[in-house]
């Protein structure tokens, strides 16, 4: 093998393992924010990279309640800096989209002080 063939195989592998530990890493990573869900490629290659998006599964649970504080604390952050950069925008319609997601949240305890002043500020109006 050409010592060009040869680095453009490790290239490939190594680029095939990327994508590979990519997805894994955020699979794990849901998993620790506790939220029900993984992607996966249902079709590949051996040593070739996956070209197709990652087919997603989401798990659900009948019991009341469950995984619900979890799902709502993962996402809480995000539900925050939505509400405080449409409102940095002066894009009222989007936060009043965003409002009853934050009111939730906040029912669950996992709104940050910052997303309950926001909510507060357009509740009250």
């Amino acid at each position: 093998m050409k010592e060009q063939e040869a680095q453009d195989y490790r290239d490939r592998l190594r680029e095939c393992l990327s994508r590979w530990v990519e997805l894994d890493y955020a699979n794990v990573t849901y998993r620790r924010m506790k939220v029900p869900f993984t992607a996966e490629w249902m079709e590949w290659e051996t040593n070739v990279p996956p070209e197709l998006a990652a087919r997603i599964f989401h798990y659900w649970n009948p019991t009341f309640d469950k995984n619900i504080p979890e799902i709502l604390s993962s996402i809480a952050p995000g539900i925050t800096s939505l509400l405080l950069n449409l409102r940095a925008q002066q894009q009222l319609e989007k936060v009043k989209l965003v409002l009853p997601i934050a009111h939730l949240a906040r029912e669950y305890g996992v709104l940050d002080p910052m997303g309950v002043e926001v909510l507060e500020q357009f509740s009250a109006a």
